[in-house]
């Protein structure tokens, strides 16, 4: 009563949709978003420059709005031009079912204006979510953290693990069968067939596909097209679009001089660019996201040298081996492995147990932010248990105030119900979930039994516990070869070997580095000692040919004076002289730095800063 009560209190969804309407102004177009980014990029939260940046009549309440509305993703260093206008789409396609209800239609029958409604209830709020289908987990909590409060009620996120089943070659059983199909069908709403010619049946009226840009993303994305369209063509034809996209950029160009940047989609149309610009590269800076090797080059299937400073490498070594304080669960061909979560400062402690020439010491494993118990249940094996409190004053009610690892909320709650329960109904009598997406709230009303239960039998009986083991390690080790760990230590003893390889060539890299950046600044304090002395006359059109000889070039080719030629004015200072040597002798510094310093030492100066991080505290 107390809820609905406060329900009643507030203001209607329909005024609070007239107030944002207010504040944002007329629909935003894709010209006027790119406008406000590169405006936001150049001046950040100076809302005036910003304004007048974006031009047509947007005053600085708008764009203050359209920043405070899309905040979470603008603080993302992924974010993008593309995806504020792909999340902008779908917030107005979204909610202008919403203003209908609220203000009708014009004469024309298009929905006008953009309202953000509040959603108060399970089935409105299923009428009005889009589904985002990301590649993995790590895309997953990536969208999650760049979704607000509000945004939260009206999106879903699903992960995917890997491809998808084919569903035009594979069999009716084999469908039936996998899985994650099933799943999405599930979260949807969708049902076999059913031809759609609205969404009001389902829970979710969009779906937004969230794949990398490589090869496999592709195929993924691929495949789910065909999912919707083999067993529901009709979703596809649907107006406003029923499947959308959010395309995430390969490479990023930014010229040097200017806030100009540009962004790329595929290799090929990266590939298109550089031809022709062929004449001005070095005037640009090139970030690569994600690369596929295959399609990475310029006509001769190879990598140059400006592909290779940010190419994705073939693996990585960080500082502890990361698949133990994540965890690991997959299946392949033939072959499965789960490794569970240990704490950070355990495999810390290990390491640094390898680096004083020391024994390592024996784990358990550990999840962050799990406040349920885990217990050694025999060799190999440990035993989870979720939180179940006795409810003061009613001696059958029992609060679940956490859930064992690797159960999920949707999920257990599920099995609650009475279809579902088994055996287990002749124990519960009655459940209600308050849970919400970052707390476990499940009360439970058990029936009356003569015999009382201890609280660990209450656990099993109630399906909180869970088994974890670790006899099924088995990782890609250093050459490639898949390899059975019997322990979480014997994981950091080859993780240790390995990395200990890789700081030799890491150090060479890193020399190689400081001495071109030493060059570099050496070539340029001369050049501005000699312009300063009046040995070379300041001139803006100076040529390749005049420097060529006097000057080591750098970059791409032995043409390639831009470092020189594009020195601002301000260069040719004292101060900036100065400037300009203590910052040369600061990386001769680095050199000898570096050739002194063991990989032991490296290592260890890593863990010193890690240690001194947010995130160890």
């Amino acid at each position: 009563m107390n809820a609905n009560k406060n329900f009643n209190k507030e203001a209607s969804p329909q005024s609070k949709t007239k107030k944002l309407k207010k504040k944002l102004g007329p629909q935003w177009t894709k010209d006027e978003l790119e406008r406000f980014y590169e405006a936001y990029q150049k001046h950040g939260r100076d809302w005036k420059k910003v304004a007048a940046s974006v031009e047509n009549n947007r005053s600085v309440d708008m764009v203050e709005a359209l920043f405070s509305m899309n905040q979470p993703y603008l603080s993302l260093p992924e974010a993008s031009v593309d995806g504020l206008a792909a999340i902008m789409t779908a917030h107005y396609s979204l909610f202008e079912e919403s203003e209908s209800k609220g203000k009708g239609h014009d004469a024309s029958g298009v929905t006008r204006g953009f309202p953000i409604k509040k959603l108060h209830d399970a089935e409105d709020l299923e009428k009005q979510c889009t589904l985002i289908l990301t590649e993995g987990d790590s895309a997953k909590h990536l969208v999650m953290a760049g979704l607000s409060s509000l945004q939260r009620k009206t999106y879903g996120v699903y992960p995917l693990q890997g491809k998808l089943l084919n569903v035009r070659i594979a069999s009716q059983k084999s469908i039936k069968k996998n899985r994650e199909l099933q799943n999405i069908k599930t979260i949807i709403g969708l049902k076999d067939e059913t031809s759609y010619t609205t969404t009001d049946s389902l829970r979710y009226k969009h779906v937004m596909i969230m794949t990398d840009q490589d090869e496999d993303g592709v195929h993924i994305k691929g495949l789910l097209i065909n999912f919707f369209y083999h067993n529901w063509p009709q979703l596809l034809e649907l107006n406003p679009p029923f499947l959308s996209e959010f395309r995430t950029p390969i490479v990023k160009v930014k010229n040097r001089n200017e806030v100009e940047a540009k962004s790329f989609y595929s290799m090929a149309e990266y590939s298109e660019w550089k031809e022709q610009q062929a004449d001005n590269l070095s005037k640009w800076e090139t970030t690569h996201y994600k690369v596929c090797i295959k399609y990475a080059d310029a006509l001769t299937g190879s990598l140059n040298d400006e592909d290779m400073k940010n190419t994705e490498p073939m693996r990585y070594y960080p500082i502890v081996p990361m698949v133990l304080v994540n965890g690991c669960r997959g299946i392949g061909s033939g072959w499965s492995t789960f490794i569970p979560n240990y704490k950070l400062k355990d495999v810390i402690s290990n390491v640094e147990h390898l680096l004083n020439d020391e024994k390592t010491e024996p784990m358990d494993p550990w999840y962050e932010g799990f406040e349920g118990t885990i217990t050694k249940d025999g060799e190999n094996r440990y035993k989870t248990f979720g939180r179940l409190e006795e409810s003061s004053g009613n001696a059958e009610t029992r609060l679940v105030t956490e859930l064992p690892i690797e159960v999920w909320t949707n999920n257990y709650v599920s099995s609650l119900e009475k279809e579902n329960r088994g055996k287990v109904s002749a124990f519960i009598e009655n459940y209600l979930d308050r849970s919400n997406d970052t707390t476990v709230s499940i009360q439970i009303e058990l029936k009356k039994t003569e015999k009382k239960m201890t609280p660990e039998e209450e656990k099993e009986i109630l399906g909180l516990t869970t088994i974890l083991s670790t006899s099924n390690m088995y990782l890609f080790d250093e050459y490639d070869m898949i390899k059975k760990y019997e322990s979480p230590q014997e994981i950091i003893e080859d993780f240790y070997e390995a990395r200990l390889k890789a700081y030799d060539k890491r150090k060479e890299l890193m020399l190689m580095e400081l001495h071109a950046e030493f060059d570099r600044l050496e070539c340029i304090v001369a050049f501005v000692t000699d312009v300063m002395k009046v040995e070379f006359r300041f001139d803006r059109e100076w040529s390749c040919a005049q420097l060529k000889g006097k000057y080591e070039a750098i970059g791409r080719d032995l043409t390639d004076y831009s470092f020189l030629l594009d020195l601002p004015i301000s260069s040719f200072s004292q101060k900036s002289l100065g400037d300009l040597q203590e910052a040369r002798d600061k990386v001769k510094h680095e050199i000898t730095e570096v050739e002194t310093l063991t990989s032991v030492d490296v290592w260890k100066s890593e863990f010193k800063k890690l240690r001194a991080s947010p995130m160890q505290h």
